[in-house]
C-alpha cells in the first residue's frame, strides 16, 4: 500500500481498494436440467453457498474476517455488519461488502488476494457444484475518496467485464464430453458419474444431479460439520422444532395441490444501477459501498421477515421422516410440518414449493408483509436502510414487489410450473407498473392446471378472452379479472387509475369466494357447484349469453352477483362482467370487461373444504413463532 501510495503521489491517509466481484450465471438452466424436486432444491442451495458461504471461506482464508459461526442469515448479518472496514486508520486485507445468493462483492487491499478469493470460489464450485457457471472479476485501484459515481461506474463496469467473459469461455456443456462412449444419465441426458440403487435397476447419474442431491440430503448425521438446506431455512425462519418439506413425497403425499411461487421486488434493481444517486449528497466511494452493504442486508432480512409472516397461512402437514440417531443407526417416523420447500430466499427475490390449496392466500400475506416491512425503520432488530431510499426526481417511494402462483398436480412437470409462475409474475408487475403507474405496489397472478399442458400464460389466456364487433365500437372480454392488487387501500391516491385500483383489489375477490362459499342451515351450498359450471361455461362465451343466462336463475339464490362483476350499464340488475376501461383508438370505441367468476371458482375449486374466503392464519404455525 506505501509503495502504491508513492507511486499515484496522492495523499498518504486515502486508502485505495480493489473491488471484486463474484456471480452465479445461468442459474435457470443449473436448476432445470432435472424435474426431480429433489435436485431443484440441491441446485438452489448449491447457488446460494457461493455468495453466503464459499466466498466467505475464501475470504476468511486469505486474510479476511472470520467466518461467521453458523451459515445462517441472523450470523451473516452480523460477520457484514462487524467486519474491519478500510478507513479510519484500518487497512484490513478484505472487506465484505455483499454476501448474498449467487452473488458477493469485497474489497481488497492487493489486487492479487482479489484473484485468489475468485480463484478459490470458482475451483470450488467446478467440484462441488460441477454444472454451475461461476465468473469473477477484480477492478483496477479506486481511491475511497473518489466521488460516489466513480465506484458507481467502476462496478458497472466489473458486471460488463463478467458479462463478456461468457464470451471468452467455453459453454457449461463442454465441461461433460461423451467421448470416450459413456452411459448417459437417466434424469439429465449428461455422462453419467455414479448411481444409486432404486429398485431392480441402479440409476444413473451424472456428477451434476450427484452433486445436487448430496446439496439437498434431508438429514445431517450427527458427525457431519455442514447443514443440510433445509436445516439452515428452518433456521432462517426461526421454526422453533417444526419442519419444512424435506423431500418429494413430503408435498406429494400430504397435498393435492402443488404450487410454485415466484415474488420478485420492484424498483430496487433500479436503486442498485444508480446507487450513487442515492448517496449523501458529495458522497464518496466509501460512502457507496457502506450503502450497497446496507440495502443488500436490509433486502435480504426484509425477504426473509415477510416470509416468516406469511408462514402461518400454509398450516400444517404430516411428514415421514428417517432419524438418525446417535448410534448412527436410522428410524422411521411421523412429525407435522409446513407444506413448504424454499428453492430461492435472497432478497427481494423468493421461489418455494407449498401447499397450492393455500398458495394464493401464503402469497397475499407474504405481499402485504413485505410492502409493510420495506417502510419500517428496522427489520428484525436491524436498521432498514430502504424507507431512506427517496427517489431523487420525484421524492416518493417506488418500492414493491409483484408475485405469480402456478398450481398444478404433484406430477406435473416441475420446470413447467416455474416458468408459468415467472410469466404470471411478469403479468403482475405490468399491472402495477404500466397500467396503475406505480411500481411501489404489490400485485400477484394466479393460474390453476387443470390438466398436462405445455401451454404458455398467453394461450391459457387466450382461451378466455372473447371479443365482438358492433358497429363502431369493439368489445375485448376477459373471463378472468387477474392480476389482483394486494396493497392496501392508502395506496389508491395519487395513482393515475383509481378506479382500476378498486376494479383489480385482491378484496373484490375475497368478496367473490365468499358468495360461492356461502351455505344453508343444513351445510349446502346456497350456489350449487353444477349452476356455478354452467354460468362458468357462459362467461366463456362472451358478456351478453354470461348475462343472460344469469338474468335466468338470479332471483333463485341468495347470492350478491354484483361480487362477480357489477350491475348492467344503466340498469339495477346484477351483470357478471363489469367494464375495465374504455379507450378511443381513430374512430372506434375499445371497451375492455372483465368478470371475477371463474377466478373464485378457482380458488373454490382448489380447496373445497374451506368455509370461508381463507384468510385465518393457521394456530399450530402462528404458535410456532414463525409469524413473529
Amino acid at each position: 500500500m506505501n509503495l502504491l501510495r508513492e507511486k499515484q503521489g496522492g495523499d498518504m491517509s486515502v486508502q485505495h481498494v480493489h473491488v471484486v466481484l463474484i456471480e452465479t450465471a445461468s442459474n435457470q438452466d443449473f436448476v432445470f436440467q432435472s424435474n426431480k424436486l429433489r435436485d431443484v432444491v440441491g441446485a438452489s442451495d448449491l447457488i446460494t453457498r457461493v455468495g453466503t458461504q464459499w466466498a466467505i471461506e475464501a475470504a476468511a482464508s486469505l486474510g479476511g474476517p472470520r467466518k461467521p459461526e453458523n451459515p445462517i442469515i441472523k450470523d451473516r448479518v452480523d460477520y457484514l455488519n462487524t467486519a474491519p472496514r478500510f478507513g479510519a486508520g484500518s487497512t484490513p486485507a478484505v472487506e465484505p461488502v455483499v454476501c448474498t445468493s449467487g452473488k458477493a462483492v469485497f474489497l481488497v487491499r492487493d489486487q492479487a488476494v482479489g484473484e485468489d478469493i475468485v480463484y478459490c470460489v470458482t475451483r470450488r464450485a467446478l467440484e462441488e457444484a460441477p454444472g454451475l457457471t461461476v465468473r469473477g472479476a477484480v477492478s483496477r485501484p479506486l481511491s475511497l475518496d473518489a466521488p460516489a459515481e466513480d465506484a458507481g461506474r467502476l462496478v458497472e463496469g466489473l458486471f460488463k467485464e463478467i458479462e463478456r467473459l461468457r464470451l471468452d469461455l467455453p459453454p457449461t456443456e463442454a465441461r461433460f464430453p461423451f467421448q470416450p462412449m459413456v452411459a448417459p444419465c437417466d434424469v439429465t441426458g449428461l455422462p453419467a458419474e455414479g448411481f444409486v440403487d432404486r429398485g431392480p435397476e441402479p440409476v444413473l447419474l451424472a456428477a451434476t444431479s450427484i452433486a445436487k442431491r448430496k446439496a439437498a440430503k434431508p438429514e445431517s448425521r450427527p458427525e457431519d460439520d455442514d447443514w443440510t438446506s433445509y436445516e439452515r431455512a428452518e433456521a432462517d425462519l426461526e421454526l422453533n422444532g417444526l419442519e419444512i418439506a424435506r423431500n418429494p413425497r413430503d408435498l406429494e403425499d400430504s397435498v393435492d395441490w402443488l404450487a410454485v411461487v415466484h415474488a420478485d421486488g420492484n424498483g430496487f434493481g433500479q436503486v442498485f444501477l444508480n446507487l450513487a444517486d442515492y448517496c449523501k449528497k458529495d458522497g464518496k466511494a466509501r460512502d457507496y459501498f457502506d450503502l450497497y452493504r446496507e440495502l443488500s442486508v436490509s433486502l435480504d432480512l426484509v425477504g426473509v421477515a415477510a416470509l416468516k409472516a406469511a408462514l402461518p397461512m400454509l398450516g400444517t402437514a404430516w411428514f415421514e421422516r428417517r432419524r438418525c440417531g446417535d448410534d448412527g443407526r436410522w428410524r422411521e417416523t411421523s412429525i407435522k410440518g409446513i407444506p413448504l420447500a424454499v428453492s430461492v430466499m435472497g432478497g427481494d427475490d423468493l421461489t418455494v414449493i407449498c401447499d397450492g390449496s393455500r398458495a394464493v392466500q401464503f402469497t397475499k400475506a407474504y405481499l402485504a408483509a413485505f410492502e409493510r416491512l420495506v417502510e419500517e425503520k428496522t427489520v428484525e432488530d436491524n436498521a432498514n436502510v430502504i424507507p431512506t431510499l427517496v427517489h431523487k426526481c420525484e421524492g416518493k417511494k417506488d418500492f414493491g414487489a409483484a408475485a405469480g402462483v402456478a398450481i398444478v398436480k404433484p406430477h406435473h412437470p416441475l420446470h413447467r410450473a416455474f416458468e408459468l409462475a415467472e410469466a404470471l409474475t411478469k403479468s403482475a408487475k405490468s399491472l402495477v407498473k404500466e397500467d396503475l403507474g406505480s411500481p411501489g405496489l404489490t400485485a400477484l397472478d394466479f393460474q390453476v392446471v387443470y390438466g398436462d399442458t405445455s401451454s404458455s400464460l398467453q394461450a391459457m389466456r387466450k382461451e378466455w378472452k372473447t371479443e365482438t364487433k358492433d358497429g363502431t365500437t369493439d368489445e375485448v372480454c376477459l373471463a378472468y379479472a387477474r392480476p389482483y392488487v394486494v396493497s392496501h387501500q392508502g395506496r389508491r391516491a395519487h395513482l393515475k387509475d383509481p378506479e382500476r385500483f378498486d376494479l383489480r383489489h385482491f378484496a373484490t375477490l375475497e368478496a367473490a369466494v365468499a358468495q360461492l362459499r356461502k351455505r344453508d342451515q343444513e351445510g349446502r351450498p346456497l350456489f350449487p357447484r353444477s349452476q356455478q359450471h354452467e354460468l362458468r361455461e357462459a362467461v366463456l362465451a362472451g358478456r351478453a349469453i354470461a348475462d343472460a343466462r344469469l338474468k335466468l336463475i338470479a332471483t333463485r339464490y341468495t347470492i350478491d352477483w354484483t361480487a362477480f362483476g357489477g350491475t348492467a350499464p344503466g340498469h339495477a340488475e346484477p351483470a357478471l362482467f363489469v367494464e375495465e376501461d374504455s379507450r378511443r383508438v381513430q374512430e372506434r370505441t375499445e371497451i375492455t370487461w372483465i368478470t371475477r367468476l371463474l377466478d373464485a371458482m378457482d380458488l373454490v375449486d382448489i380447496d373445497p373444504k374451506r368455509d370461508t374466503a381463507g384468510s385465518q392464519p393457521t394456530p399450530d404455525v402462528a404458535a410456532s413463532g414463525a409469524a413473529q
